[in-house]
């Protein structure tokens, strides 16, 4: 079989991410565990993913005063509209250059999902100014497309088993929405929605056919990394003409 080098690379840090995991077992305070696997997840993602949409953790808010929870990871469209810094990294995103949301946990449980889908709520009662009218009547030629924002999660273990998982990104989550648990000691698998246009598309699963195999885990790296640019371009703010000629 011909070399990847791409692949390759991609391989190689999966490998010290999982050395990095092997290491934190020699801690033995709980809280300080989690908090460096979640580290590491969200370091493995920013590395892996393009730096145009690199994630940002805080709040999203609309011009209607509508603000989240707290979120780990918010990918967004830097050439749309600035964030406002609070502290370190933590920022205010607006609403509308908001494109997927991420959640990196040591482990998945029953208040995982609730965190999660308490978020999804809070961005669902959000509206657009671009929309809105604030500005004035909307436009002929104004974007008139809903927002769509995706969801995932990545965890190095769950608690939740796979069919609620399963259920769980069918009725719960927005699309597009994919969970990845890496299992170590067992297999990697993913479960994603692929598409971000058809809420009853069908969930890919994928699993690891062996230790070491990271396929699954790249795959769900893939389609993160199709969900941004595909998203970019369907929550863009220009106006729906403008976006058919673009594509």
């Amino acid at each position: 079989m011909p070399m990847n080098q791409v692949r390759d690379v991609f391989v190689a840090r999966i490998r010290q991410l999982m050395a990095l995991y092997e290491g934190s077992k020699s801690i033995r305070h709980a809280a300080t565990v989690g908090a460096m696997r979640e580290d590491y997840l969200r370091r493995f993602l920013c590395e892996m993913l393009p730096p145009r949409f690199h994630p940002v953790t805080g709040f999203v808010c609309d011009a209607h005063g509508d603000i989240t929870p707290q979120i780990d990871l918010v990918f967004i469209d830097r050439s749309e509209l600035p964030t406002v810094s609070l502290v370190s990294e933590t920022v205010i995103v607006p609403y509308e250059i908001v494109l997927l949301l991420g959640e990196v946990k040591s482990t998945i449980t029953t208040t995982t999902l609730d965190q999660i889908a308490g978020q999804r709520n809070a961005i669902a009662s959000m509206r657009s100014r671009f929309l809105s009218g604030s500005f004035g009547p909307v436009q002929p030629q104004s974007r008139t497309r809903p927002q769509t924002i995706g969801t995932f999660v990545l965890a190095f273990h769950s608690d939740v088993g796979e069919e609620k998982l399963r259920d769980w990104i069918q009725n719960e989550m927005g699309e597009p929405a994919g969970i990845c648990v890496l299992n170590v000691n067992d297999a990697v698998v993913s479960l994603f929605r692929p598409v971000i246009d058809q809420r009853e598309a069908p969930i890919v699963t994928l699993r690891s056919s062996h230790l070491g195999d990271y396929d699954p885990l790249l795959a769900f790296v893939g389609t993160i990394y199709r969900w941004l640019y595909l998203l970019a371009l369907a929550n863009s703010t220009m106006s729906d003409q403008e976006r058919v000629r673009y594509m």
